[in-house]
């Protein structure tokens, strides 16, 4: 099954158009259920694969038809970071940078071109400049912590940006609610949400 996941990675890694990527995860997944399949005589067993066709299918489209809305959004932003030399392209691909990337590209695309285009080339960032301190931050250690801790680092750094403000070095401070700027994002503290899930898994 691993192999099937790498395979259908790959394949997936050079397909743009989100039709392709819906038709080569329903066929992968299909295929790697029917070969389950066939693997075995039992009926039960047959009948059981069948299901799990019909249902990672499912998965796999809806999944498709969520992503969709923000294709065009992360197809920017990988083109804003494409020039990016490698240590800062891999540190603006994590998760948690991408996803703050896609907000500001979707509620504040001006600024956020201006934003992500400039930390990627850093051409000239002043000190003072909070993509220039957003960037160190990413190149440091500190800047590949937990998800939450990256989160509130790059959200710091797109606040002072987008309110004019000057930023020497980020601190990230857990005990405060996370936004981002311009956007409809206001969450609760992440330490606070942190600690009820401990909570709940006891």
């Amino acid at each position: 099954m691993l192999a099937i996941v790498g395979r259908t990675a790959n394949r997936l890694a050079s397909e743009s158009d989100p039709a392709r990527v819906e038709a080569v995860l329903a066929n992968e997944i299909r295929a790697a259920l029917r070969a389950d399949a066939t693997a075995t005589s039992e009926r039960g067993r047959n009948a059981a694969s069948a299901r799990l066709m019909s249902v990672f299918s499912s998965v796999a489209l809806s999944y498709c038809k969520v992503a969709r809305p923000w294709y065009p959004y992360a197809e920017r932003f990988f083109a804003l970071t494409t020039d990016a030399v490698p240590q800062v392209k891999t540190a603006l691909h994590r998760q948690p940078v991408v996803a703050v990337a896609l907000m500001t590209l979707m509620y504040q695309p001006e600024r956020a071109e201006q934003f992500w285009q400039g930390l990627a080339m850093d051409d000239g960032l002043s000190r003072n400049d909070p993509r220039k301190a957003l960037l160190e931050k990413l190149r440091s250690q500190e800047g590949a912590h937990s998800v939450p801790a990256q989160l509130h680092a790059v959200a710091a750094g797109w606040n002072a940006f987008y309110e004019g403000r000057k930023l020497k070095a980020i601190q990230v401070r857990m005990d405060k609610p996370f936004t981002i700027a311009g956007t409809k994002i206001v969450r609760r503290r992440f330490d606070a949400e942190i600690a009820d899930a401990r909570k709940d898994s006891h």
